[in-house]
């Protein structure tokens, strides 16, 4: 896989000082530029992008709060690295929330919701044909936002969002290359149909089917996982 070179500067746009040190910092997590373990010196981001260092303080925090680093006492901040005991959680959680958000939004979803994600599925389809990783995961990410949104369910969608920092971390282990990619829009074409025909029990069944291969593929991938810790 070619290695995906990013400007941090460039994330600089429409917002907030704070907001796109925020910005720069996940994409750099989810994408692995920061490894997992490794530690985040605010002073050196801060010299890095040209900032001072209290709206780097600002960004690490919003991170802390989703779980994409963790702050340790007297240690300093280490990017989050997912053991096989957190993709269990986090995909028991998520299969929860999105077969529920499933449940309810088949009977709400109209044309243009359908629409809007043939049109995902198709971009994805042309960005697998490219080799282009990193635009299938976000749009693999737009197509699972949409099937949330379409619950109606606000509440929901603010329980999705929470943990949606530690599934795009590993949504971006799964998709980075061929196989995974086809697979994957092989099944969301299949949970697309059930949609399409308004097949609640269908759509619930291709659902978990898609999230439970993606959780043995992170699971059996193990040079993308780190070790659970050994318990003395």
């Amino acid at each position: 896989m070619e290695k995906v070179a990013r400007n941090p500067r460039a994330d600089f746009i429409n917002t907030t000082l704070a907001d796109k040190i925020y910005q720069v910092l996940k994409k750099g997590v989810i994408y692995q530029e920061y490894q997992p373990g490794t530690r985040l010196v605010d002073q050196e981001i801060a010299d890095q992008l040209g900032v001072s260092r209290t709206p780097v303080r600002e960004a690490v925090n919003r991170l802390a709060a989703e779980g994409l680093v963790s702050v340790i006492s007297r240690r300093g901040v280490f990017v989050t690295e997912l053991s096989e005991k957190d993709i269990k959680e986090i995909y028991e959680v998520r299969e929860a929330l999105e077969v529920l958000a499933m449940r309810l939004g088949v009977s709400l979803i109209t044309d243009r919701d359908i629409a809007t994600l043939q049109e995902i599925s198709s971009q994805y389809h042309s960005a697998m044909l490219e080799d282009d990783y990193l635009a299938c995961y976000d749009l693999d990410r737009q197509f699972h936002d949409q099937l949330i949104g379409i619950s109606g369910n606000s509440l929901l969608a603010e329980m999705y969002k929470a943990l949606s920092g530690k599934i795009q971390i590993s949504r971006w282990k799964h998709c980075r290359d061929r196989e995974r990619t086809e697979k994957s829009l092989h099944e969301h074409r299949l949970i697309l149909q059930a949609l399409q025909n308004r097949d609640a029990g269908e759509a619930i069944l291709r659902l978990r089917e898609h999230i439970g291969t993606v959780k043995v593929d992170l699971l059996t991938n193990g040079r993308y996982i780190s070790p659970d810790p050994q318990v003395p």
